[in-house]
C-alpha cells in the first residue's frame, strides 16, 4: 500500500510472475477485488502484468502506463557517447533510429552500429526502425529498458524484435548512476 495524491491509496505491485495466463488472470481477479476501497492498482517497471490480459479489464477499469526513473541523464552529443560507451562483444546490430527532440519539435534520424566490442552512431540512414525521444535515448543508453514491452509501453516506437535488437545492445550491463534525484 502507498499513499495516493488524489484518491487516497493505492496498491502497488513491484513483481507480478505467474507460470501461465490462467494464473496470471487468477492474481489479476484478486488484485481488481480491492477495487472498492483501493481505485488505483499500479505496477512498477518490473511488475508489468501481461499485455494480454489487460482486455478482461471490466467495466469503468482502464489501462495507464506511466513510465519514471529515478536519475537524471541527458546524452549531450549521442554520437560521441556511442562511440565511447562499453558493448558487448557479442552485440551484432545496425538499426536505424529516428530521435526526437525532448519538445517535439525536431526529429533526427541516425544509424546505430554495434559490432566486435564497439558502437558507432552516424548522422543519416535509411527506413527508420525504432522512433524514441532523447530522454528515451538516454534511458536506453543507461540500460535502463529491461524489456522490449518495457521500452514499448514508455513510448518507444518500432516492432517489437527491432526494439528486443536495439535493448540487446546495452543488455549485458545494469543501470547504474551514482547520482538520484
Amino acid at each position: 500500500m502507498k499513499r495516493h495524491p488524489t484518491d487516497g491509496r493505492q496498491l502497488v505491485v513491484h513483481d507480478f510472475w505467474a507460470a501461465d495466463h490462467p494464473t496470471a488472470a487468477a492474481m489479476l481477479a484478486f488484485l481488481g477485488r480491492h477495487h472498492s476501497r483501493i481505485p488505483t492498482v499500479a505496477f512498477e517497471r518490473t511488475g508489468l502484468p501481461p499485455g494480454t490480459l489487460l482486455h478482461r479489464l471490466g467495466k469503468g477499469g482502464a489501462a495507464a502506463a506511466r513510465a519514471w526513473h529515478p536519475w537524471m541523464l541527458r546524452v549531450l552529443d549521442p554520437c560521441r557517447a556511442v562511440e565511447l560507451r562499453g558493448w558487448p562483444e557479442g552485440a551484432d546490430a545496425e538499426i536505424v533510429l529516428d530521435l526526437v527532440a525532448a519538445d517535439g519539435s525536431s526529429t533526427d534520424r541516425y544509424t546505430l552500429r554495434v559490432g566486435g566490442g564497439r558502437g558507432e552512431l552516424r548522422p543519416g540512414g535509411g527506413t527508420v526502425d525504432v522512433t524514441l525521444t532523447v530522454g528515451q535515448f538516454a534511458v536506453w543508453y543507461a540500460g535502463g529498458y529491461r524489456s522490449a514491452a518495457a521500452a514499448a509501453l514508455a513510448g518507444v516506437c518500432g516492432a517489437p524484435a527491432v526494439i528486443a535488437r536495439l535493448l540487446a545492445t546495452v543488455g549485458d550491463r545494469e543501470p547504474w548512476l551514482a547520482d538520484y534525484f
